[in-house]
């Protein structure tokens, strides 16, 4: 008798400890942000690129309707590689396409695309024309662009007409023309700083990396941590290579930011993802010792060899960056 009211007390008590066990049980995905952080951002890529193939398939299927207004989007889809396989060739065509209706930022694109060689040979003659022609219709766009080419004496324009050029684009607020505008203010930290601002309030990736740079050093105004965190981290997020590695580091120095090991744990294999070297071997180190994730030897000989193997972290192409 005994023995069997103990075996129902044992067998009580085990049914009521199952729900606070199951309670207990890591939900999604696992109890590490990092692996959450991974794969909310794998799921919404995934999502993207669905959306992105069925706008390119539309697209497509309006120019070849007839409808010639939608080829500066299909030359993007094609450019960027969003929902189709990247094409420069296939892009500087629909460019061009686009151009010749009157489309002026596609003719602004199809004159980058002809100084830079990108998916057609390179001809600065014709893209100078171009955007000579876009100037005098007052684009700005196409202003900061023969700018551009000028001060490398790709194109022929004289000097007072060259800085006007530089100025009026950034006054009607072209993100690249004030972040010209803010290097050429170096003797001017305060200056140079206030375009940056703009610069990188735009969006533009590389202001926002060295807007962050600023408040870090105090360069143009005060020291401000967090401000530099911040700026840091929206370069970060739109890919910049240099952004996502310093964000990794930030985070396990806590600098501006509260310390986080698996958030330095997910930059660093952004940034390693990303072709940054010195990422690779950081996050090589990080799979060895299990920092800011579980140990796994084999990821860790992996990103090993892939740092031996990269000679250098390739440098971001910036020039179609106006848009």
């Amino acid at each position: 008798m005994k023995k069997t009211l103990l075996l129902a007390i044992l067998l009580a008590a085990a049914a009521l400890n199952a729900p606070a066990r199951q309670m207990q049980k890591p939900f999604f995905p696992a109890d590490n942000s990092a692996d959450r952080l991974d794969t909310y951002d794998e799921l919404y890529q995934k999502e993207q690129r669905k959306t992105a193939e069925r706008r390119f398939k539309q697209l497509r299927a309006e120019v070849r309707g007839g409808y010639a207004e939608s080829a500066r989007e299909l030359a993007w889809a094609y450019y960027r590689g969003e929902g189709v396989k990247k094409s420069d060739k296939k892009a500087y065509k629909y460019m061009k396409k686009a151009a010749q209706t009157g489309d002026e930022n596609a003719a602004v694109m199809q004159g980058v695309m002809l100084a830079y060689g990108k998916g057609v040979r390179q001809n600065l003659p014709l893209a100078c024309a171009i955007f000579t022609e876009l100037v005098q219709n007052d684009n700005p766009h196409a202003m900061f662009q023969l700018y551009l080419l000028a001060a490398k004496d790709n194109c022929t324009v004289p000097p007072e007409e060259k800085q006007r050029m530089l100025d009026t684009a950034a006054l009607r607020g072209i993100a690249p023309a004030l972040y010209e505008k803010s290097l050429l203010s170096a003797e001017e930290p305060e200056q140079a700083f206030l375009y940056m601002e703009q610069a990188a309030r735009l969006e533009y990736r590389p202001a926002q990396y060295a807007l962050a740079r600023m408040y870090e050093t105090g360069n143009g105004t005060e020291t401000n941590p967090a401000k530099a965190f911040d700026y840091m981290l929206l370069a970060a997020k739109q890919k910049l290579q240099e952004a996502q590695w310093q964000t990794a580091q930030w985070y396990e120095a806590g600098y501006g930011v509260k310390k986080s090991l698996p958030l330095s744990f997910h930059w660093t294999r952004n940034a390693a993802k990303n072709g940054v070297k010195e990422a690779q071997q950081r996050l090589a180190q990080m799979y060895k010792e299990g920092a800011g994730t579980v140990v796994n030897v084999g990821q860790a000989r992996k990103w090993a060899k892939k740092a031996s193997e990269n000679e250098k972290t390739p440098v971001h192409q910036t020039e179609e960056e106006f848009y």
